[in-house]
């Protein structure tokens, strides 16, 4: 489980972080090493009918 330092006096620990899809996340294994956490990618779904 990592931590992460927000500011001063705030820390949080970090055990998932879950993304989409998008190309912004493709180094999404650079903070999962440096916070020593698991990474999740979302599941592409579509609700309703299929016209």
């Amino acid at each position: 489980m990592g931590r992460l330092e927000l500011d001063n006096n705030t820390k949080i620990s970090v055990e998932t972080l879950s993304f989409d899809n998008s190309r912004e996340f493709s180094q999404h294994y650079k903070l999962a090493q440096l916070l020593d956490c698991s990474t999740y990618f979302a599941k592409l779904y579509h609700t309703g009918s299929v016209v």
